[in-house]
């Protein structure tokens, strides 16, 4: 993440900074060598954004213009991964609306049109949190003066006076401005700098926005894991400029996936000694929600809101200028709580040795006897662990067992039909024996009051698995543990 200095830091992250950029699709031809497409360094939020049509004229095949820049539009959303929302109302691209639109005009809002110059995409952007500038307004305006047809093929006229120059490939390379790419140096791309025969997108025009909105299949994204999680921003991690695709921002980043099904209350701090931590939160078209710093005190960052069902990330960075006496390497500590209205899913199913099952895991940890659970609590709570199996119909039925570990510091403990926790050495110690029933519930801890136990402080994650008498050592549990993290 960049860092202004401070007497320009609330100006460059809060105010809008424009920039009036003059995409040019000329009538000329050129023989440079083919290469690939170009981003010009601003994109969308999202990955989307509003487009408003409303076109009068005819061409000479019989097609409305109207619908040849509708259908230039939709072959965007069609073959590469942005989506432009089609509006069909008109406003002036030359107005102040901040919404995108397009219009024949005489000038390019106000300022001659250049010498052969067909259209002109006029672009405004601010900065963004991470990355590059996002686009707020990208508006097209289309040189009255020349004489448009629409038709597919070569073209069937270049000369003076201009005429019968293809409509929706000027309306293509356009929208491809306007989407973020710059001009291609490839012969045949529909964004090369002069017009030609090239009549619809091609694979060099698709991989470019493909490119600029898939930075999340650059970086690595692991699960959120609930309570305590050691890592650290290193040589070898995905970079900001990666993750957003643009920009200088080299600083480093660790994408963590949450996926929510109930309204649910997250927390999340990033401490480290070192490290000037930043924590952002990510929707799942990696709009940037929220940001902090120094929520945690000192170099230490912490988010805590409500969220809604969704896939979210949590983003580890810190800057790519060290900040102080704080360092942009170095290891952290992850501390994730969240208070939820319901139990929650434990995660894909693994198993240890390797076989597929259609189980599904739930669980939980409640101080009010189910009202709310969650992950994080003070010693003196009286605690509710619970768990729920639905086993995997083909084995319905099948003598089985279930087994519930502990994992304490790197002590794998396993409970015994008791209750109690035992150290697992040789012996696998089981809470169930018998035959597997669709849906097996857990009562792993009853009124459970870590200080009672002369407990003030300690992170236990719990894993449920289940297995058959025909194989034992084949036994099916979850990817997410169920976290508890205690507090005086």
């Amino acid at each position: 993440m960049h860092k202004a200095t401070p007497t320009a830091n609330s100006k460059s992250l809060r105010l809008p900074s424009a920039v009036l950029c003059l995409m040019a699709f000329l009538l000329l031809n050129s023989d440079r060598e083919a290469l690939a497409y170009s981003i010009d360094g601003s994109k969308w939020p999202g990955g989307e954004t509003e487009f408003y049509v409303s076109l009068s004229g005819v061409a000479g095949t019989g097609v409305p213009y109207e619908v040849a820049f509708i259908e230039a539009l939709q072959s965007w959303n069609e073959k590469t991964d942005f989506n432009f929302i089609l509006r069909k109302e008109y406003r002036n691209p030359c107005g102040n609306d901040q919404a995108n639109s397009v219009d024949f005009t005489d000038t390019v809002c106000g300022s001659a049109y250049g010498e052969n110059t067909l259209a002109v995409t006029l672009r405004d952007w601010q900065v963004e949190l991470l990355g590059p500038p996002k686009l707020v307004r990208a508006d097209i305006v289309i040189n009255r003066k020349i004489a448009y047809n629409v038709y597919d093929g070569n073209l069937v006229q270049v000369g003076i006076p201009f005429r019968d120059v293809d409509f929706r490939r000027v309306a293509l390379h356009e929208l491809g401005h306007a989407i973020g790419l710059d001009h291609s140096s490839a012969q045949q791309a529909i964004m090369r700098s002069t017009i030609g025969n090239t009549f619809a997108l091609q694979q060099d025009d698709i991989d470019g926005v493909n490119a600029l909105y898939g930075g999340l299949m650059a970086c690595a994204i692991a699960p959120l894991s609930l309570g305590q999680v050691q890592d650290s921003l290193s040589e070898g991690d995905c970079k900001a400029n990666q993750l957003t695709v643009g920009g200088s921002d080299d600083s480093f980043v660790d994408v963590r996936q949450l996926v929510v099904k109930n309204p649910t209350r997250i927390t999340v701090e990033m401490r480290s000694a070192t490290l000037d931590s930043v924590l952002l939160l990510a929707d799942d078209k990696l709009r940037f929600l929220m940001v902090d710093d120094n929520g945690g005190g000192g170099c230490d960052a912490r988010l805590s809101l409500t969220l809604q069902p969704g896939t979210y990330y949590v983003i580890s960075n810190t800057y790519d200028t060290p900040i102080n006496s704080c360092t942009n390497t170095g290891p952290y500590t992850l501390q994730v709580s969240l208070a939820d209205q319901a139990a929650v899913s434990l995660g894909g199913v693994t198993s240890v040795l390797g076989g597929s099952a259609r189980a599904v895991f739930t669980g939980a940890i409640s101080a009010d006897n189910g009202f709310s659970f969650g992950n994080r609590f003070r010693s003196t709570d009286s605690l509710d662990i619970t768990a729920s199996v639905s086993v995997d119909p083909l084995h319905v039925g099948e003598p089985g067992f279930i087994v519930v570990a502990a994992l304490v510091d790197g002590q794998i403990l396993l409970q015994d039909q008791s209750g109690t926790f035992r150290e697992y050495k040789d012996t696998l110690h089981r809470v169930f024996s018998g035959p597997l029933k669709p849906t097996e519930p857990l009562v792993i801890a009853r009124d459970l009051v870590p200080a009672q136990l002369g407990i003030t402080s300690i992170h236990v994650e719990f894993l449920v698995g289940y297995g058959l008498d025909a194989n034992p050592g084949q036994i099916f549990y979850h990817q997410q543990p169920i976290s508890l993290t205690v507090e005086p």
